[in-house]
């Protein structure tokens, strides 16, 4: 006795199988591709003639911006990377201020200095994807 072949697919199976696919990929790709925005705030609290410092570690790649803001017109403000000894990728003096660039490492360095005690506000937001 012959034994039967089984029925050919529904389409309806293969268009789904497709519609899934599709789907997956279209996800996987905005994983990948969609930047994702994060925000950063920090005040940073120098004392006469000592810096004071704080970190953002965003990815490779990721397009930073900010702004920053002190008392004192005579602040400095410098973004470092690597270490808060490290080089300098941003430097200006004044009370006020914004920067703008690609990371390339992974740790960046915001260091202050002031002739006073002093309380430095900077905030801002870098965009990169998820993976």
């Amino acid at each position: 006795m012959a034994v039967p072949s089984p029925p050919p697919a529904k389409p309806s199976h293969l268009i789904r199988n497709v519609a899934i696919v599709v789907i997956l990929v279209a996800v996987f790709v905005g994983l990948i591709a969609i930047p994702v925005p994060h925000s950063f705030s920090d005040q940073i609290f120098t004392l006469a003639e000592v810096q004071g410092n704080a970190t953002i570690t965003p990815p490779a790649g990721a397009q930073i911006s900010g702004t920053w803001s002190a008392p004192d017109p005579n602040t400095n403000f410098q973004i470092r990377f690597g270490s808060a000894l490290g080089q300098d990728i941003f430097s200006a003096e004044g009370a006020a201020g914004s920067f703008s660039f690609t990371a390339s490492q992974y740790e960046y360095w915001f260091v202050t200095g002031a002739p006073s005690n002093e309380t430095v506000t900077v905030s801002g937001s870098y965009s990169s994807p998820i993976l």
